[in-house]
Order: C-alpha cells, then sequence, then structure tokens
C-alpha cells in the first residue's frame, strides 16, 4: 500500500468517482477514500437514476460542459461495456410563460440542439402518461435522458482500479493539513500524503472544510416511487423523463427503470439545517403524500400506491 499519492479524492460517490478515474487515466497515482460503502445510500447519486440533458436554463454557461459530458459518458461505456446514458428524451413541462420552459427553449434555439415545442394537448396525446392542463406548455429535447447513476460510480471505480488507483471505503478522514510539499491526511485507519487534495465529500464538506460552511447549503430530498395504475404508460420507451414548474413546486421525474413504480422528487424541499451524521435518514409517508400533489394533477393514470420512499 503506498502512503504517498499524486492525488488524494476524499468521497467517491458521483463526482469523486469520476475524479479518481480521470485523474488515474492521466496517469496519475490516486488514492480515493470514501467513509462508507461505494456506492452508498447516504449522499447525492443514489436512486438508479439522475437526469441529463443540454437544452440547460439554468445559464449559457453550462451548455460546453454538458456537450463534453455526453462525449465521456460515451466513452465510459465503450470502456466499461456497460449501458449507462439512456437518451430517452427529456420533458419540460409548466405554465405557459414560465422561465424554466422558455430559458429551456432558448437554450435549445442559440445552442442549435434538436427540440419540439409542445402544447399540453400534444404532449397528453403522443405520451398519455402526463396529463397537463390545457394552459401549460413543454418543450420535448430528444437527446435529453437518464444515467443509471451508481451503476456509472461503480463504472468509474472499477476502471479506475484498472488505471491503478487504490480506492478505500469504509475510512473515514479526521484529519488534514497542509505540508511544505503537499498535504497529510489523518483516518481512522491510518495517514497518507499527497502533492494535492481533491475534496468531493457533498453534505460532510462543510465539516472537512469549515471556512466554507456557511456558503454551502445541504438539502435533503426525497424521492418518492408510486405503483401506476396504468404501468404501460410509464415505460422508458413512451414516458420520457420531466422537469417541472408547477403550482405544486419544482419537481423531476423518471419512468419505469430497474425499480417498481413512476420516480419523482422535488427540486427544492423543505429548508431546513442538516448534519449529515445525525439526520434522520428514514422518510415517512407523510413524504410522499406532499409530494402526490403533483401526480394527482399531471400524472394521474401513475397516482397509484407507494412502493419507495428514499
Amino acid at each position: 500500500m503506498r502512503e504517498k499519492f499524486d492525488f488524494i479524492v476524499v468521497g467517491v460517490g458521483g463526482m469523486g468517482s469520476a475524479t479518481c478515474y480521470h485523474l488515474s487515466k492521466r496517469g496519475h497515482n490516486v488514492l480515493g477514500l470514501e467513509s462508507s460503502n461505494v456506492p452508498n445510500s447516504l449522499g447525492s447519486s443514489h436512486g438508479e437514476t439522475r437526469i441529463i440533458r443540454k437544452g440547460y436554463f439554468e445559464g449559457e454557461h453550462y451548455v460546453s460542459i454538458l456537450e463534453r459530458a455526453y462525449e465521456l459518458w460515451e466513452e465510459l461505456e465503450d470502456e466499461s461495456g456497460q449501458k449507462l446514458l439512456h437518451k430517452t428524451g427529456l420533458i419540460a413541462f409548466g405554465e405557459k410563460g414560465t422561465q424554466l420552459v422558455d430559458n429551456t427553449i432558448e437554450s435549445c434555439k442559440k445552442n442549435n440542439f434538436e427540440h419540439e415545442e409542445l402544447a399540453a394537448e400534444e404532449l397528453n396525446e403522443r405520451f398519455p402518461g402526463y396529463e397537463l392542463p390545457e394552459d401549460y406548455k413543454a418543450v420535448l429535447e430528444p437527446e435529453g435522458g437518464f444515467l443509471e447513476s451508481e451503476k456509472c460510480i461503480m463504472a468509474h471505480v472499477i476502471q479506475a482500479q484498472k488505471n491503478g488507483a487504490e480506492i478505500h471505503a469504509q475510512e473515514k478522514v479526521e484529519n488534514w493539513e497542509s505540508e511544505e510539499e503537499g498535504v497529510k491526511i489523518e483516518t481512522d485507519r491510518g495517514s497518507y500524503k499527497a502533492n494535492k487534495l481533491v475534496f468531493a465529500a457533498g453534505a460532510w464538506t462543510p465539516k472537512l472544510i469549515p471556512s466554507v460552511s456557511e456558503y454551502l447549503q445541504v438539502d435533503l430530498h426525497s424521492l418518492t416511487w408510486e405503483q401506476p395504475e396504468r404501468p404501460q404508460f410509464y415505460r422508458s420507451n413512451n414516458f420520457p423523463p420531466f422537469i417541472a414548474d408547477t403550482e405544486e413546486g419544482q419537481y423531476y421525474g423518471f419512468p419505469h427503470h430497474e425499480r417498481p413504480g413512476f420516480k419523482y422528487a422535488r427540486f427544492k424541499p423543505v429548508e431546513q439545517k442538516i448534519d449529515p451524521d445525525t439526520v434522520e435518514r428514514q422518510p415517512e409517508i407523510s413524504d410522499a403524500q406532499r409530494l402526490s400533489a403533483l401526480s394527482k394533477k399531471n400524472f394521474k393514470p401513475a397516482n397509484g400506491d407507494v412502493m419507495v420512499i428514499a
């Protein structure tokens, strides 16, 4: 086991696993440290799937990053031999005039991304899992879709290990300090040195770097899977994932994939201060009931029994 590395990466979730992979691919000696399992359900990448899209309404500066991301996901698929990126199309919808839809359309037009503007009636007819009100509008981005997030972590880790990286799970960082020639890390299992240190620790970052704690807000999101009353409407071949801005809030959701049920969640949960080591992680049925306002209005064929809350 090495004691000195070019890079140490703290956190081996969605970001950290990719960092370990790309650094090791460039020939660096890399150590990845994860305080839990790899993968795990404590960070931001569990729950099987995450949305990917190019028509970002959040800002023009994301576009070049997203185009490169698509290239890198496809390269990882080739190297790992796994299907990770699913281009099922992506739908953004909301009331007419909402910035989410209008800015997505503007982004697609400006960057020549394929897209299609749809009235609510057109969308409902094409994809019967949707039942949007007539005063809503939507945009379909064919290149959008979803990633299998937990499989992506495992693929990155496996390829990083093939490149010579060391990945340590169940090893908690207790202290770190800068030295003249790099950094020193103390964990509950040993000590290591590196030329450079990368933090990809998600909700634990404020504890590891107290100076940034006032700038970081940690949110706790509940994910819900409902058993659709008409499951055939919610398969990936005829139900693109979505992002939505509605009276009930901003939501995102996915078709059936791997786990039974129609999956969705809110973008912005109830604000509260979260300590990742002490927060109550077991959701309650009330969390799912608060989310169900969306499906009752816009996805009536999906509004069935709750299968999973995570």
